[in-house]
């Protein structure tokens, strides 16, 4: 089998300088493709982090309130440090009895008797 070489002394000196253009030309091309291609990526990436920073500033501010808030609140809250005088107050607290109905117009019907549980 015989190789087949091509030399470029069988190319035309033109074709080889319009092969050479066409590439050159290709070359800017690609490069430019590139460039505004990135930079419109790099550029959504940068527009969506911003509007991840700007969610999580908004987040933050709202969870700084809410603590703002719950710790104003503190004195209702049980914590460890108040449970025992919270069960306290609850124990001497007045028992509440909650043994009537309501009828559909609103009407509160109390029982006649309190110490017979059958009607």
């Amino acid at each position: 089998m015989k190789s087949c070489r091509v030399s470029e002394k069988a190319f035309d000196g033109e074709l080889i300088s319009i092969n050479e253009k066409w590439n050159y030309q290709t070359k800017l091309g690609r490069e430019h493709y590139y460039f505004e291609y990135f930079n419109e990526k790099i550029a959504g990436v940068l527009q969506k982090r911003e509007e991840y920073d700007t969610e999580e500033v908004q987040r933050m501010e709202e969870l700084r309130a809410k603590l703002l808030s719950m710790k104003s609140r503190g004195k209702e809250m049980v914590t460890h440090e108040n449970i025992d005088e919270c069960v306290n107050e609850i124990m001497s607290s007045p028992t509440v009895r909650f043994n009537y109905v309501v009828l559909e117009r609103g009407r509160i019907v109390h029982p006649k008797n309190s110490g017979n549980s059958s009607s």
